[in-house]
């Protein structure tokens, strides 16, 4: 009788562990499906959102490059109306040269419209063909699709024999009495040190049993995810940090935004001269050649408009920027109305001293505005500096730029720049991230215990890989080209996490498996934090997995002998890179360069008029007639007739004589009445006799010709 409620209780037990076996056989199977499918889900997601991103970079990149070819082709047009100018549209091809301080205005202005649409098409082709080269950059090296490799699918795919190899505890879990093997879902709450929290917990759950470990194989599928695939652990950044492709993006937008801003800024300050010079440039045409007193000043009126609302579209007055020379754009052009005026006295019919003199005044006045209208424009393309950056709001559809970026703000609503958000709005994730670099382990997750099929070698190489990252890292910022770059706050703070490194990985054997990636993980966020506070550095280069092109490991130096090797290296002239020492000049330094020349000219030319008033004009060189050559050769007596040029007093001091209102094409001299002689016809012959002189020759050459 014992024997047989012996038997009956082993049987009964043995059918009990049989369908616990079973059961729990069943879920493990149920969950290896789930597990794969959730895999592929994963990394649909992720090829979905790595496609997104790399839309984000070609979409960023074609908004520069279009941009800036556009002001290229607008600069070569504008150049082309200049050279125009300069040639087939010059003064005094047939007609009188108008007077010097005229030319000196319009010569000027078209010189400085000529030198920044130049300008603008160097700084907008630097612009367009580096973003278009960071671009394509990142998009070959950086971000790309995170396809999984056979590695990966394996350990993603489980096979039913694999159950035999869990522990006995979840082999034979009794439902609704142990834990359910359930893990906690991302969106519970995070449990506090102490191990207490409100975290919720699934219905089929007892109180107080939901933070029992899960089931062995649900902790091994949580530790593989959340140990990421490609750098190994998750850095220490925000959750709401901005995507990677962002903040490569960032940095290296740094190298190319402020050509793009002063290519804009040069296309600007090129239009606005070329409508300078052509408002001058109407005062001597129009009323020497043409003699269209009126028309001289409603052309010129015109234009000045054009001019004064150029400046009001572009130009607006920065907040909290305190300026030295206020609103003194508007001179530019005011400058205009005292040449109208000169003009307007300069031909007068009657001589007059008191008209001469305020001619000179409105000279003067005319070149003192320019030169004040210049100084402002200095003051407005220069960069904001630190204590006055103009911080950009962040708005849907509007520009934006960093608060480091000092860029002119007088120019902000019209330098169309975009820069990557720093952080993920709302709603937001980058699962691209999750997979690559992982959540990072969390206990509260999936247990507090491991599988017992990890042994630890996972962490090993994902340790491993982190030194590889972080060692080239190092190795970029001692580099002399960076380091000598850095601020003494930034080498103090660079120092202090190679000293922490170091010791670190130095005691790595005796201290505990995580300390080293917290290490890690902090000489990472530092050195990101140091490269973003100082600027204007470059993607770091080297592989963030530690693995070289054939896949295989490279050594791990030391960071002090890295910064010794580079130091001696860079000394030999042998280890950097081609031009990482290459200091590159500023746009801001070359458009302000340009028009810091124009102010000297302006000065120049003012004192050129004054030594005109007092010694007269032409007193210290005299024109010779554009169709005489050799040009530097001196007039001749008669002298030449047409111009006031070569006559011993200054022009205007005395009457006009006849012989100074003909046109060149006339060509008479002082005893003749009707056109006579061409310039072109043989001394001495009379009047008339070079047309029937030409027919002559060519009739007896036709003559003499062979039939």
């Amino acid at each position: 009788m014992a024997s047989a409620a012996a038997a009956e209780a082993a049987f009964g037990a043995g059918a009990a562990a049989l369908g616990l076996f079973s059961y729990n056989r069943g879920n493990f199977q149920y969950d290896a499906s789930l597990r794969f499918e959730r895999f592929n889900a994963g990394r649909e997601f992720a090829l979905e959102q790595a496609e997104q991103y790399r839309g984000d970079m070609r979409a960023l990149s074609a908004l520069t490059q279009k941009k800036n070819t556009m002001y290229a082709i607008m600069a070569s047009l504008c150049m082309a109306l200049c050279v125009a100018l300069y040639c087939a549209g010059r003064l005094g091809l047939h007609g009188p040269s108008p007077p010097a301080w005229i030319m000196g205005l319009w010569y000027t202005n078209n010189a400085a419209a000529f030198s920044f649409m130049a300008l603008a098409i160097w700084l907008a082709t630097h612009a367009a063909f580096r973003a278009q080269s960071a671009s394509v950059s990142l998009l070959t090296r950086k971000i790309r699709v995170p396809v999984p490799t056979l590695k990966q699918l394996d350990q993603a795919r489980k096979f039913a024999s694999e159950f035999e190899q869990q522990s006995w505890g979840d082999m034979f879990r009794v439902p609704y009495i142990s834990n359910n093997g359930a893990p906690k879902t991302d969106d519970t709450v995070e449990v506090k040190a102490g191990g207490k929290g409100s975290g919720s917990r699934s219905h089929s759950a007892p109180p107080g049993r939901r933070s029992r470990p899960a089931s062995s194989w649900v902790r091994e599928e949580f530790e593989t995810d959340r140990a990421g695939t490609i750098t190994g652990c998750a850095p220490m950044l925000p959750a709401d940090a901005a995507p990677e492709h962002f903040r490569l993006y960032l940095q290296l937008q740094k190298e190319w935004f402020a050509y793009d801003i002063y290519a804009r800024v040069c296309i600007l300050l090129g239009l606005l001269s070329y409508v300078h010079a052509l408002g001058y440039y109407g005062l001597g045409h129009i009323n020497i050649e043409l003699r269209a007193f009126w028309v001289a000043h409603a052309t010129g009126f015109v234009l000045m408009v054009l001019h004064a609302l150029l400046l009001r579209f572009d130009i607006v007055k920065p907040v909290g920027k305190k300026e030295l020379l206020p609103n003194c754009q508007w001179l530019g052009p005011m400058a205009w109305v005292p040449a109208a005026v000169g003009m307007s006295l300069d031909f007068r019919v009657e001589f007059s001293l008191t008209a001469i003199a305020i001619c000179w005044v409105c000279i003067f006045l005319s070149y003192i505005l320019q030169f004040i209208y210049t100084l402002r424009l200095i003051e407005i393309v220069l960069p904001d500096d630190w204590r006055s950056a103009f911080k950009a709001e962040e708005r849907i559809g509007a520009t934006w730029w960093p608060e480091s970026w000092h860029v002119p703000s007088s120019f902000q609503h019209v330098l169309y720049l975009v820069a990557p958000p720093l952080k993920l709005q709302p709603g937001q994730h980058d699962l691209y991230r999750e997979i690559k670099e992982g959540l990072g382990s969390n206990a509260e997750d999936a247990g507090t215990s491991q599988s017992p099929r990890t042994n630890q070698v996972p962490q090993i190489e994902s340790v491993y890989s982190q030194m590889q990252y972080v060692d080239s890292l190092f190795e970029w910022a001692f580099q002399d080209a960076v380091f000598s770059r850095l601020s003494n706050n930034g080498k103090s703070q660079l120092r202090t996490l190679c000293d922490g490194y170091v010791n670190a990985k130095n005691n790595s054997r005796s201290s505990s498996d995580t300390e080293l990636p917290r290490i890690c993980r902090e000489c990472v966020t530092g050195i990101n934090a140091i490269v973003t506070e100082e600027g204007g550095m470059t993607a770091i280069p080297g592989s963030d997995s530690g693995y070289d092109s054939a896949g295989a490991r490279s050594p791990v130096p030391s960071p002090r002998d890295v910064m010794g090797k580079t130091e001696e290296a860079h000394r030999a002239g042998s280890s950097l890179p081609p031009f990482t020492a290459t200091q590159h000049i500023q746009p801001w330094r070359l458009v302000t360069s340009v028009v810091v020349a124009l102010a000297i000219s302006w000065v120049f030319l003012i004192c050129g008029c004054i030594v005109d008033v007092i010694l007269g004009e032409q007193a210290l060189v005299t024109a010779p007639h554009w169709s005489r050559p050799p040009m530097t050769r001196l007039s001749l007596e008669p002298h030449e007739l047409g111009t006031p040029i070569g006559f011993p007093w200054p022009a205007g001091s005395k009457p006009w004589i006849p012989e100074q209102m003909a046109w060149h094409e006339e060509k008479r001299r002082a005893e003749m009445e009707t056109l006579g002689a061409r310039r072109l016809s043989a001394p001495g012959a009379p009047r008339g006799s070079g047309v029937s002189a030409a027919l002559d020759g060519l009739l007896s050459v036709l003559a003499r010709a062979p039939r």
